[in-house]
């Protein structure tokens, strides 16, 4: 038998209290907080009142360390997962500059913003940084905010409790702030979340601590945050759709990883990687790319980044025959490019248009004849051209 005294956190624990109480059919379960001494501890509980012959028979109370139970379903997530910065596959400066400070900040407790466009590698970057950080031994916990409908977000962020609203399960639901406990949870596409999470989100950054959906009671938490996106956050900032608080917040370590097209010089060493890795897949022995591919793979732009081109060497590896990848392995969209505009080449219109407008004045003179001259070279009256250039 316990003693009385070490059974007080029990008896003074309402919600405790009222899960014997909870007489419903089946086992009664909840995550209840306990204070021993000064520490509080966090408990899931289990109820089971027994009955022989219809008769009660007496109650039996399971206990599990939340701690130990979030340990164990992370790693049956596959989020103890180590990658490492030699993971991080590229041999460029802007890459080994990446890498180099990345290794400094790990060391850090700090909110880490990544931006970078869509395959880049955002993730694989984000566990290297995790996996050499204090942290290492904690779970790494993704999140894709764009991924998961706005409506479901929430819980699957924060958790829920019991009767939190129509169709909660019983005993309610951790959150992925909680299983990432002295941890790192990553947002992917935070850029995605929608307003109203976004002050919650805040919040917890703020204050290291959640509270569930339906709860009442704060809950503290002791996680690395490292958010990523392919958004230009500024620019929503002024449209209104992100928070310029959370920001801030997020934006303490800025990190932006280069597009494939800025580095390529590493393309020859995904190549090499992918293949090496698809010939195995695929038990297939491709040796490389004939003269022709390769100056197709080195000249093409690579809009998917480093995902598009580990799906390409993936296509070709099924496709080719012989020992050699040859163009006519490769997908269309290789050998036949259409022009892509980058996120970096938009322009509002009006400054478009006045470059042209300046251009074609310098270019005719600054006359008037001049003026004529380049009124008729856009296409557009003297008259407009002087409203523009007033303007301007």
């Amino acid at each position: 038998m316990r003693p009385l005294e070490s059974l007080k956190p029990l008896r003074d624990c309402p919600e405790f209290l009222a899960l014997l109480q909870d007489k419903t059919e089946g086992d009664a379960e909840k995550e209840l907080q306990f204070l021993v001494g000064r520490k509080k501890i966090n408990v899931i509980v289990t109820v089971n009142h027994i009955e022989i012959d219809g008769v009660p028979a007496g109650t039996m109370v399971y206990f599990k360390n939340t701690s130990k139970l979030y340990e164990e379903i992370n790693r049956v997530s596959n989020s103890y997962t180590r990658v490492t910065f030699d993971d991080v596959i590229g041999n460029s400066q802007i890459i080994r500059d990446l890498k180099e400070k990345a290794e400094i900040f790990s060391k850090s407790s700090s909110t880490i913003l990544i931006q970078g466009e869509s395959g880049t590698g955002k993730e694989i970057f984000s566990r290297a940084i995790h996996s050499a950080s204090s942290r290492c031994d904690g779970p790494f916990v993704a999140v894709n905010c764009a991924a998961i409908p706005d409506n479901l977000l929430e819980s699957e962020l924060f958790g829920y409790e019991e009767g939190a609203f129509t169709g909660a399960a019983k005993g309610g639901r951790i959150g992925k702030f909680q299983l990432a406990n002295n941890g790192t949870l990553f947002l992917d596409e935070v850029g995605e979340m929608p307003i109203h999470l976004q002050v919650k989100l805040l919040r917890a950054i703020q204050e290291k601590k959640i509270q569930k959906i339906g709860g009442s009671r704060d809950i503290d938490i002791n996680i690395r945050i490292i958010a990523a996106t392919n958004k230009d956050l500024e620019r929503m900032i002024e449209s209104g759709e992100f928070r310029e608080d959370l920001f801030y917040r997020l934006n303490v370590i800025p990190v932006t990883l280069p597009a494939l097209r800025e580095r390529r010089s590493d393309i020859p060493v995904l190549l090499t990687y992918f293949l090496d890795k698809f010939n195995d897949v695929l038990e297939k022995n491709i040796r490389g790319l004939d003269r022709e591919a390769q100056r197709l793979f080195y000249t093409y732009d690579w809009p998917g980044n480093i995902r598009e081109l580990q799906n390409t060497v993936e296509y070709c590896v099924n496709m080719a025959e012989g020992p050699y990848i040859r163009p006519e392995d490769l997908p269309r969209r290789v050998t036949q490019p259409k022009n892509h505009l980058h996120r970096e080449d938009i322009r509002p219109l009006r400054e478009i248009e006045q470059f042209y407008i300046q251009g074609a004045v310098s270019v005719f003179g600054d006359t008037y004849e001049g003026k004529e001259e380049a009124a008729r070279a856009l296409g557009i009256g003297i008259a407009t051209l002087y409203r523009k250039l007033k303007n301007s």
